[in-house]
């Protein structure tokens, strides 16, 4: 499968440090292939020492993902949306006309709030007709 993760970085390291090891263990365990797009990639590079290609991981600016919005290489069949970050529109927009929908997945931060449970995997219904399910972290079983 292809994966295409979204990281706009807030924090510094700990936004980058998580998709980068979502982005590693993906490749790594699983065998999938993983386009990870940043906002700042100085400081995804300062953590992945500066590869930005790894089998199976392909680490690319933002604006890689829409800069060639007609034509894209390849479409993904999950995207990964990372602490609430949103798609850029030419990306969205490539997507929604696309005969292959991919799965939308909202990564959030880690919380030991008791409703996270109830909300976690949950669908969203959304106006563009894809499927989008929020990932919520927690510590319930």
């Amino acid at each position: 499968m292809r994966w295409d993760i979204f990281c706009q970085i807030i924090d510094n390291y700990g936004d980058a440090g998580i998709c980068w090891r979502l982005a590693r263990s993906l490749a790594t365990q699983y065998d999938q292939n993983i386009r990870l797009f940043c906002d700042d990639l100085p400081t995804l590079q300062l953590i992945t020492m500066g590869q930005s290609h790894l089998k199976g991981i392909e680490i690319l600016p933002w604006e890689a993902s829409y800069q060639n919005a007609r034509h894209p290489p390849e479409l993904p069949d999950v995207v990964i949306l990372a602490f609430s970050c949103e798609l850029p529109t030419r990306y969205l927009n490539t997507i929604l006309v696309a005969p292959h929908k991919p799965i939308l997945i909202h990564l959030e931060y880690l919380s030991a709030e008791p409703w996270v449970a109830d909300f976690h995997g949950k669908a969203s219904p959304n106006t563009h007709g894809l499927q989008k399910y929020f990932f919520f972290p927690g510590f319930q079983a």
